[in-house]
């Protein structure tokens, strides 16, 4: 059975408002604290699941613009936290948290004297299960503007099944009936994915969708900027092995269209048709030697072909409803 639960609420947020928690933020009362009280939550920063090879956005070089900012203004922003014993826990604002600390850790390396701007840290608190923490940094991180394709498709359908509930396996299908019938979305994903990526359900339907369906190599090849999304998609009407890896490496070296590459995925298709009419073909002219063979062999045979048998008639129904 599906395992369900209502969209997250959080305490003092109207129901479906779970985004205006981050993007009030600014607003809301902070509080200053000592930054020893302030500590990222080892292992929940959902965008280190996402980083693409080598890629580090806590490195000096990615925060030293923020760090500059940050010594000369202090922190602007609030971060949003939640209560952890002894001290909070990071819920939105890592990046910042880091910068403040490699500013303070600039400055005393320099001997300058404490900043104001430096001594404590702006925080906003709030008290957040697990689930709804998770969701909402799901949300910043999926509002951040150096997420590349598919970095932001496998982030949004995270932040979907946690949302919902449901297995990432049967987002799409939610998806779609969200999109035909608006009445339906019980979940209210049509705003989220609207306010969190800028994007509606049809572009999660017909393309998002599709990214869940690639090979780690072949989202690799996109993240690289070696293969096009609209190429890579052709691959799927392959099943996954040696000749659909076979077609993604010509892809990649030989820069194929789209259309170059749904030419070479159809003559292998077609060669496989071929060849399994051929085995058919053998098969059938096969079976009229089995009232030749000796009893318990006959015996065999048959239990084989009652196998062969129920095997095509589970499948047919399933191709009826595709």
């Amino acid at each position: 059975m599906t395992r369900r639960h209502t969209a997250t609420v959080l305490p003092g947020v109207p129901r479906g408002a779970a985004l205006d928690a981050l993007g009030g933020v600014e607003q809301a009362a902070a509080i200053h604290v000592m930054p020893n009280l302030v500590q990222p939550q080892p292992g929940f920063n959902p965008r280190g699941r996402y980083l693409r090879p080598g890629q580090d956005p806590f490195s000096p070089e990615a925060l030293a613009d923020l760090t500059a900012s940050i010594r000369e203004h202090g922190v602007l922003t609030p971060l949003l936290v939640r209560p952890r014993p002894g001290g909070y826990w990071i819920v939105a604002g890592e990046r910042r948290w880091r910068a403040f600390e490699a500013a303070r850790a600039l400055d005393a390396q320099e001997g300058l004297p404490e900043r104001s701007g430096l001594r404590t840290l702006p925080v906003v608190v709030r008290s957040l299960s697990d689930v709804e923490a998770e969701e909402l940094a799901l949300i910043e991180n999926g509002q951040r503007e150096d997420l590349d394709l598919v970095q932001e498709t496998l982030l949004g359908f995270d932040l979907l099944a946690r949302h919902t509930g449901l297995p990432r396996d049967e987002l799409p299908a939610y998806l779609t009936r969200a999109r035909n019938y608006p009445e339906r979305d019980e979940f209210g994903v049509a705003d989220l994915l609207r306010r969190t990526f800028g994007t509606g359900l049809s572009v999660w339907v017909q393309q998002r969708s599709k990214i869940l369906r690639l090979t780690s190599e072949e989202r690799m090849a996109v993240q690289t900027g070696r293969l096009d999304a609209k190429v890579a998609y052709q691959l799927l009407a392959l099943p996954e092995g040696a000749e659909r890896q076979g077609v993604l490496r010509a892809a990649v070296e030989e820069h194929l269209t789209s259309a170059l590459v749904r030419e070479r995925v159809q003559r292998v298709l077609g060669v496989a048709r071929s060849e399994a009419h051929a085995e058919a073909e053998g098969l059938r002219r096969m079976l009229g030697r089995v009232d030749r063979l000796s009893d318990d062999r006959a015996i065999q045979a048959r239990e084989l072909m009652q196998q062969l048998r129920a095997l095509l008639e589970e499948d047919s129904p399933r191709k009826a409803r595709r």
